[in-house]
């Protein structure tokens, strides 16, 4: 059975609330459309929080949203955002390896 079905009102209704309110709607319902819920879950009924597997599709369907609104760059940091980032943590500003994209 495909568990994605009994979520699809409300997550339509919390989408339209979000919207209304200025938030970017990421919805991950369809990154999971069609899958085993459970296979997506720690331990069956006893446990229904998101696994790894829950977790690694909801990673991936985030970071091809966040690729249309934050621009890839492959250098450093923009010149004005320099200070920030040589004063901030190491690893501020440096975006991981781009995935390889379909």
């Amino acid at each position: 059975m495909d568990v994605t079905k009994a979520f699809e009102s409300i997550h339509a209704k919390v989408g339209e609330a979000a919207g209304r309110a200025g938030a970017r709607v990421v919805d991950l319902l369809p990154a999971y459309r069609g899958l085993r819920w459970d296979l997506l879950v720690v331990d069956g009924v006893d446990d229904e929080h998101p696994n790894e597997i829950a977790h690694r599709i909801a990673a991936g369907a985030i970071l091809r949203v966040l690729d249309d609104v934050v621009p890839w760059t492959h250098g450093g940091p923009a010149a004005d955002e320099s200070a920030v980032s040589e004063t901030s943590h190491p690893d501020a500003g440096v975006r991981p390896a781009r995935p390889p994209g379909p």
